[in-house]
């Protein structure tokens, strides 16, 4: 009973907290004195969502509301210099289901300075409370579905020489905390990501990246280097192409790291006033097959997105995956749009675990295991813009189940939806 009374109280404190941030943030006026600009804005997101029959349910539904408040300020110096500072407060209310541990009273999400064309040369440094992401976000991303966002007490130094752009980084992860959120500084990111323009159409992106964290079970190390490129285009006729490759090596424990992982997305637009757009993507990421054999081919994201490019259910992720997906988006009218998505699902390796967007084995591996196809999921999302303050959005999937899912549990469908809102300056 008392923590359905919370889940009720929930809206007041939402409603509380949008009321707040509307009229002290969206009101903030900007200032300048000369080169110098000074601004405020943030965004407050409140989402439900209804999800019945998960693989690790034992009741028929549940359901969960969260909130997460953004409040930031932005001090810059013509295009010299940039200071930014934003908090980040995030709420959830469960109801026949378990916390989602995605609760953080309001702490310090982001604070860096970034100087830009220090000394006349054509470099960057930006030192501080970052986020950090490139690319199509499959390796390093600061993914914001959830409440909490990833962010990295970090220190970057960009060059950018033409048509080439390079960062070179260091940081730690910040964990969130009950009190004051501070890095993890056993866990450390150390990379190069350089996008190299090949024309006004196309771009290669090169990266080499190191994650090293602690293996407490095992009082020893987790060192892993993933190096990759990825190579993007689209033509006069609106057709693009987008496709990445990386490989893995180093040391998890005693056992050595031998992984890879392919992606590729082919997009289709279209010249008509409703914007249809079409594409086909796969994505692979090898498994382990034998665990026993002293060497790991699990390819294991170091800092991936959540919720996409997999589903929107994230019962999987770039790991141990096999994936084909078709969908497209159109506008039907101009302000609401709707994107219709299948995906299907293979696991790479069937002794290997299956994992989820967080990392999380749904089911775990075994040498026995011998299934593959998952299952599939049929999604379609809504969205629609009231105006440059107010967005709204909704999604609804199922997800078909396959041989590996039936393992795991006795449910054929699975069913997931949301709806939420986003207001922002």
């Amino acid at each position: 009973m008392r923590r359905y009374k919370r889940y009720n109280g929930c809206w007041v404190l939402a409603v509380t907290m949008l009321v707040t941030f509307c009229t002290v943030v969206l009101a903030a006026p900007k200032e300048s004195d000369g080169g110098w600009n000074l601004s405020m804005g943030g965004d407050n997101r409140t989402r439900y969502e209804l999800q019945e029959r998960f693989l690790d349910s034992k009741d028929d539904s549940k359901n969960v509301v969260y909130n997460r408040l953004r409040v930031h300020a932005d001090l810059s110096y013509e295009k010299s210099f940039t200071f930014f500072i934003e908090g980040l407060d995030a709420r959830e209310w469960t109801h026949d289901a378990p916390e989602r541990g995605q609760e953080d009273d309001f702490d310090l999400h982001q604070a860096f300075a970034e100087f830009n064309g220090l000394f006349g040369t054509p470099t960057r440094v930006k030192l501080g409370r970052q986020k950090i992401g490139y690319g199509q976000n499959r390796i390093l991303s600061a993914p914001t579905w959830g409440n909490k966002i990833r962010s990295f007490d970090a220190a970057l130094i960009g060059l950018t020489l033409g048509p080439l752009n390079s960062d070179v980084f260091f940081g730690c992860p910040v964990t969130y905390e009950s009190g004051f959120n501070t890095a993890n500084s056993d866990e450390k990111l150390t990379g190069i990501y350089n996008v190299l323009k090949l024309g006004e159409r196309s771009s290669l992106d090169l990266y080499a990246v190191r994650k090293e964290s602690p293996i407490a079970s095992q009082d020893t190390v987790h060192d892993r280097y993933t190096t990759g490129a990825r190579f993007s285009a689209k033509n006069r006729n609106l057709l693009s192409v987008d496709a990445e490759g990386a490989y893995q090596c180093g040391e998890q424990g005693d056992v050595d790291i031998g992984a890879y992982a392919l992606a590729c997305r082919i997009e289709q637009r279209f010249d008509a006033k409703c914007k249809p757009m079409a594409f086909l993507e796969g994505n692979l990421a090898s498994g382990d097959h034998d665990p026993a054999d002293g060497k790991t081919e699990t390819f294991v994201p170091p800092y991936q997105t959540t919720h996409g490019p997999y589903g929107i259910i994230d019962f999987f992720r770039w790991q141990n995956l096999r994936e084909l997906a078709v969908g497209g988006s159109v506008n039907v009218a101009s302000v609401l749009t709707v994107r219709p998505e299948v995906h299907a699902y293979w696991l790479d390796e069937a002794e290997d675990a299956w994992y989820s967007a967080s990392g999380s084995a749904l089911r775990p591996a075994d040498a026995a295991n011998s299934d593959t196809f998952a299952g599939s999921e049929i999604s379609v999302v809504l969205g629609y813009e009231l105006n440059k303050h107010c967005a709204f959005e909704g999604g609804y999937s199922v997800v078909l189940s396959g041989d590996v899912a039936n393992e795991i549990s006795t449910e054929d469908t699975v069913h997931y939806g949301y709806v939420q809102m986003i207001v922002k300056q």
